[in-house]
């Protein structure tokens, strides 16, 4: 059987993608990576991007050359969503809002294109609202939503668990719901990035004044309790 000539069209928004602005946090660094991957694993020579905002398409092409300056980016307008099935048939989305984007998908039909969004912090209100609405708007079997880890699978199973009970309390036990495609998909990460020689980790050291012989341990991201991690669990693995 064939292969497809791409993955998905890619859902496009500076905000999810850029590291160049004022506040850098994991989801934009998670997409940058994402886009960059789209880009480098491209079966033919364009990448698709769709949004409704024209600067935003400008940016999106100029990222998507940054990254290979042999590849065409391809602008799929947010009033031509029918566009999305003919060109790929998938919609990736930098972040959980299956929702959202299966009510605009209902203007052209169901089985249009698929959708496919990826979790990042479940901790805020907000989002497990967002996720809360997968089983009151038109998602579909084949849609996904891709969990980072087991323990966001399981964090989306409680929140879809929850409210399937109060929708069948509602409506009634007969009620029919349907669920999206949970895969399990950790991020991915450039491992050549990462590739660093011992001359290197020595510079480090000296410039950030650690001995050889002195334990370093370094922390990515936000020590938010009630939306990122605790640090409580941290400082006990280090101690």
């Amino acid at each position: 059987m064939a292969h497809p000539t791409s993955d998905a069209v890619i859902r496009f928004e500076p905000d999810g993608f850029s590291l160049s602005g004022p506040r850098l946090m994991g989801r934009q660094s998670a997409g940058n990576g994402f886009l960059r991957a789209a880009v480098q694993g491209r079966l033919d020579g364009q990448v698709f991007g769709y949004t409704a905002m024209e600067h935003s398409a400008k940016r999106f092409a100029s990222m998507v050359r940054e990254f290979d300056p042999a590849a065409e980016p391809v602008w799929i307008p947010g009033e031509k969503k029918a566009l999305l099935g003919v060109r790929r048939g998938v919609l990736s989305l930098a972040d959980p809002t299956l929702a959202i984007y299966a009510r605009l998908r209902q203007r052209i039909g169901p089985a249009k294109h698929s959708l496919c969004g990826v979790t990042h912090t479940l901790a805020t209100a907000g989002t497990l609202e967002g996720i809360s609405e997968i089983l009151t708007e038109a998602v579909m079997p084949w849609d996904a939503l891709v969990c980072t880890s087991t323990a966001a699978l399981q964090v989306i199973h409680r929140v879809l668990g929850e409210r399937a009970d109060f929708l069948r309390w509602r409506f009634g036990p007969q009620t029919r719901l349907r669920f999206p495609q949970l895969p399990v998909i950790p991020l991915g990460v450039h491992c050549s990035d990462f590739t660093f020689t011992a001359d290197d980790k020595a510079a480090a050291r000296q410039v950030l004044g650690i001995a050889d012989d002195e334990v370093a341990v370094l922390y990515v991201g936000r020590l938010l309790f009630a939306g990122k991690s605790h640090p409580y669990p941290a400082f006990t693995a280090l101690q």
